[in-house]
């Protein structure tokens, strides 16, 4: 993916992906400076309705939103971003699967998935303009999975001081950015060069419940998992 258009030639680009994630405030709540999720609900729900809204912000032409806009797609693209070991947490609606996690770690792992939601769309809408086919979709998906850059992405994510020192929701914004502006570092040489996927070393349909070839870290560093009884 080297060469890849990036929201450093395209402002426009920039300018999508920060309100797309300043239009998911509503869903973090900020607590003692603590940063937490909201209360009686799934990170499946609020990703469904992040997604919603950053193919509505990037104002994709109908016959990309119709590829984009299922429940099929949205599945592919978190299983794209989290290993497998992580995937529940995000594709199980139901709130008993974050009765593990402690408060911090459901707002880490929505920042994840925000982050990686605009990073993929922000690239897509680079490479092909917003006209977008399902094989498409598919191959930038698999080419991200197996990417340096998603790892990269949401090492910085769990990594941010915010989940134990957030005073306004603003800073997650900035967060959020500064960890999916890697494409941009990569350009200028200060990053790891993207790990290339040949399309046929991954199977475009089973892929999406294989382990990734490397590791990815989903919980935050210090942050506990709870035994279910």
């Amino acid at each position: 993916m080297a060469g890849t258009p990036t929201s450093q030639q395209d402002p426009s680009l920039d300018s999508k992906c920060r309100e797309t994630i300043d239009r998911t405030f509503p869903f973090f709540v900020i607590h003692n400076n603590h940063v937490t999720i909201l209360p009686n609900t799934t990170l499946f729900s609020i990703t469904s309705q992040v997604f919603t809204t950053a193919i509505a912000v990037f104002a994709l032409p109908a016959e990309s939103q119709a590829v984009l806009a299922t429940e099929p797609s949205l599945k592919k693209l978190l299983a794209a971003i989290f290993d497998a070991e992580h995937r529940a947490f995000v594709l199980e609606d139901s709130d008993r699967i974050l009765a593990v996690l402690d408060e911090d770690a459901k707002a880490c792992i929505l920042a994840q998935a925000i982050a990686g939601i605009v990073f993929v769309l922000r690239r897509l809408v680079g490479l092909h303009g917003g006209e977008l086919t399902t094989a498409a979709f598919e191959r930038q998906l698999r080419l991200f999975a197996g990417s340096e850059q998603r790892r990269t992405i949401l090492d910085r994510v769990e990594r941010s001081h915010l989940w134990g020192n957030c005073f306004a929701k603003p800073e997650i914004l900035n967060m959020i950015m500064d960890a999916i502006n890697v494409d941009m570092e990569q350009d200028s040489g200060r990053s790891s060069p993207v790990l290339k996927l040949e399309d046929d070393l991954l199977d475009p349909v089973a892929w999406v419940n294989e382990h990734h070839p490397t590791r990815n870290l989903g919980v935050p560093e210090g942050l506990t998992i709870m035994a279910l009884n």
